[in-house]
């Protein structure tokens, strides 16, 4: 429960990736806090690493942005999509190409057998592009397959191989393997917009028809990537993190001054000094201790106190995710952290803002029994529309 903790714009603002691939690793990395020290700390390495070599970084983001394509967000739903089942009927289509193969031949010792080609031909048009049109979504990450192979492949050769995977070389040689049958199948735009190609395009296209082969491969590449699909989720994992990355070490660079979390281990504290909030550029600064303790925090209306507990969720968010915190210092254990702090109400669900206040209290204090982590939760103005009815209704 960290919506209101306005994730959407603090991960604009952080998002310094050059890849759709990339910018997805960060988006469910900020959602997805770790457990481990071990982990971030690796993570720190390699932006230290990268800090200091901005040759190596400029040539990795160069490569990196070849994968800025819209289609790239695609990429995905190869690892986790469901991708077409294999029809019960392909065999008709081997039929058809033996047929249509045969009759080609034939033709030359006798030309009736054109006739028997001429039959088979409207068949062959319909079955292309009706399987074109089933197809439609899948041949949008097919046509940059090709692409992040590539790019992949070229960032593996200048990364650092302490921050790569040992089986990273199997996995790129499976998808170059795939990546080979999709070239029969993917549509190139530029020579689909390219008045100078659009005769070979056309001369492509007939092919296809006549042999059905963009049918076969397809089929036949849905099949590989079903039994590949770890190949393709470690290649998703090594370009997204490795753009994760670099875009930490920029945005670190872009901050007048940050800390690393300093994580503790059987106490129940937090300590930070000099927090800020990142979407705010100018804004006071504040420091805040608890140990084994809670904080009530009071004051007037637009004195800052939502931001000030906001910019601790988000900074807790941070230390656990990036391994960076917009304070001087921060000091704390592995919190699960859950918050209270935008409830509305709910007219469909017949649900008061009372009751959703409740319920959502509710929530946080049921998930904490499933978990003996600590857990940080933050709450802003609890039951506060009740209580503002009560003094109205005590002042009349």
């Amino acid at each position: 429960m960290m919506l209101d903790l306005d994730l959407e714009s603090v991960f604009q603002e952080i998002d310094h990736t050059k890849s759709r691939i990339g910018q997805q690793y960060l988006y469910n990395a900020l959602r997805k806090p770790k457990g481990s020290k071990v982990e971030l700390e690796k993570i720190d390495e390699a932006v230290e690493h990268f800090s200091k070599n901005p040759t190596q970084v400029f040539e990795l983001q160069r490569y990196l942005a070849t994968l800025d394509d819209y289609e790239d967000y695609y990429f995905p739903f190869l690892i986790f999509g469901e991708l077409p089942e294999k029809l019960s009927w392909l065999w008709l289509v081997s039929i058809l190409q033996g047929l249509t193969l045969g009759s080609i031949i034939l033709a030359f010792f006798n030309p009736i057998f054109l006739l028997v080609l001429f039959a088979i031909f409207p068949v062959n048009i319909f079955l292309h592009y009706w399987n074109k049109k089933k197809i439609g979504r899948n041949t949008r990450i097919f046509n940059r397959l090709s692409k992040i192979y590539d790019s992949a492949e070229q960032i593996h050769q200048i990364i650092d191989p302490k921050f790569v995977s040992t089986s990273l070389e199997t996995d790129l040689a499976e998808v170059k393997d795939i990546a080979k049958k999709v070239a029969w199948v993917k549509v190139n735009k530029s020579i689909q917009e390219n008045e100078a190609f659009a005769l070979a395009w056309m001369i492509i296209e007939l092919v296809k028809i006549v042999s059905l082969t963009e049918f076969s491969t397809f089929y036949k590449v849905i099949e590989d990537i079903n039994t590949k699909r770890e190949s393709f989720h470690q290649l998703f994992k090594f370009i997204g993190k490795t753009d994760f990355i670099l875009s930490i070490a920029s945005y670190r660079s872009s901050l007048s001054s940050f800390s690393k979390p300093i994580f503790t281990e059987d106490k129940k504290e937090i300590q930070v000094e000099e927090i800020r909030h990142p979407l705010l550029e100018e804004c006071v600064a504040n420091d805040l201790y608890l140990e084994n303790k809670s904080l009530l925090l009071t004051g007037s209306n637009m004195s800052g106190k939502t931001t000030f507990i906001r910019a601790i969720g988000v900074n807790v968010l941070l230390a656990q995710t990036i391994f960076t915190t917009l304070s001087e210092k921060y000091q704390a254990p592995f919190f699960k952290l859950a918050t209270s702090i935008r409830i509305s109400d709910d007219i469909s669900e017949g649900k008061s803002y009372y009751l959703a206040e409740v319920d959502s209290i509710n929530d946080l204090l049921e998930n904490a029994k499933t978990d003996e982590a600590p857990f940080l939760f933050i709450i802003d103005e609890a039951v506060s529309y009740t209580h503002l009815r009560a003094h109205e209704t005590e002042a009349d």
